[in-house]
């Protein structure tokens, strides 16, 4: 599927960048990459991927075009790290900075 295309292409600049991986939450750009405009986080590994639904994760699971495997339901951003991004060897994770919380 074409669309799944943006995922493997933003795969690809993970891995020349030489990150761990890549945390996107803003709204436009989850949706770009999934096509659900549902409340998430969408972790980006090298190899891999996973969307975490904030709220409303029977809605993504309808609108999404990523695997339904992949779409995971969790609020919680320590959460979402522990389980994804603790366990790699580099700790370099791309973010959209300018979006992201102070408290976070």
């Amino acid at each position: 599927m074409a669309l799944l295309h943006r995922i493997e292409s933003f795969q690809e600049v993970v891995k020349e960048q030489g990150w761990a991986g890549a945390l996107l939450f803003y709204s436009r750009d989850v949706f770009y990459y999934t096509g659900t405009s549902q409340p998430s986080y969408l972790a980006v590994l090298p190899d891999d991927y996973f969307l975490f639904v904030r709220s409303g994760h029977d809605f993504a699971l309808r609108e999404a075009f990523i695997d339904k495997e992949r779409i995971r339901e969790e609020r919680r951003l320590e959460k979402i790290s522990r389980k994804i991004f603790t366990k790699l060897e580099s700790k370099k994770i791309a973010t959209e900075l300018d979006m992201l919380p102070a408290v976070q």
